[in-house]
């Protein structure tokens, strides 16, 4: 594992895990990045979190992509060293996919607003998770 790596390592690569498992272990092992120049990230979720923790560690997204295989989206994700301004929207839809917008983030995105409409239809449905809701469409929307 990560605990056991040699100091010389330059390139790291997590994959197939959930995104709070990547991040654990790369904040449990902060001085094992000290010499890291990259990191090739592809988790199974928390797409938007593991952007911002693994930025937080002293790193940029320097390159993503985005694919489907089997009606599962991947998300995969580059860091180098160094740091760069991120705002809110790009942790969430990522810099690089939202400025591509290629057909795979289109689709994801547009799968999410179904989804969300569908929620907001329920009865009984708590004000503050249908605020949330209505704020993550209005998002999406001003994204697409």
């Amino acid at each position: 594992g990560i605990k056991d790596m040699p100091s010389d390592v330059k390139n790291i690569i997590i994959a197939g895990m959930g995104g709070q498992t990547i991040v654990d272990i790369l904040k449990d092992n902060q001085e094992k990045l000290q010499n890291v120049d990259t990191l090739l990230i592809d988790s199974h979720g928390a797409f938007s979190f593991v952007r911002k923790e693994i930025c937080s560690l002293g790193f940029y997204i320097d390159e993503e992509d985005i694919l489907e295989e089997d009606d599962i989206i991947y998300e995969i994700m580059r860091f180098k060293k160094g740091r760069r301004k991120y705002d809110e929207d790009d942790y969430f839809f990522g810099p690089i996919l939202r400025m591509r917008k290629d057909k795979v983030f289109i689709n994801k995105w547009q799968k999410r607003l179904l989804e969300i409409e569908n929620l907001l239809s329920k009865e009984n449905i708590p004000k503050i998770r249908k605020n949330e809701l209505e704020g993550e469409k209005e998002r999406i929307k001003g994204i697409l």
